[in-house]
């Protein structure tokens, strides 16, 4: 996952995971920032970081070790709670969104596509 954090105020963050089956590489504004250690179930928060207020590019980087496998990314604002950082400080890239729209001959194709009938389940 790559966007943009916005930090709300200046001051100290504490970021963490809690990971299920994976590690993490955190980078924040190009520079590698942290890296969980371990694979099982359970919360690594990293130390405290200064942030300016304002956007801060970040980088989540989820090495799946084995299945089934999340992530949650947590934060500590300063003066804050530790919560799951909120989507309303989070901006995707720039080149994110939709791609080009798809060819005549694409969307005639898909039209003319036979899918299977659903799966009927028994009650």
């Amino acid at each position: 996952m790559a966007g943009t954090l916005l930090a709300p105020v200046n001051g100290d963050y504490g970021f963490g995971f809690f990971t299920h089956g994976g590690t993490v590489e955190m980078t924040l504004d190009g520079a590698p920032f942290w890296t969980t250690r371990g694979d099982g179930e359970k919360i690594e928060r990293s130390p405290p970081l200064t942030l300016r207020k304002g956007p801060h590019r970040v980088e989540l980087v989820y090495h799946v070790a084995h299945s089934p496998a999340a992530i949650d990314w947590i934060w500590t604002p300063p003066g804050g709670r530790e919560a799951v950082v909120p989507s309303a400080v989070l901006r995707p890239p720039a080149d994110a969104g939709p791609g080009p729209p798809l060819s005549e001959e694409t969307l005639t194709a898909m039209r003319q596509h036979r899918y299977p009938p659903p799966a009927k389940f028994m009650p």
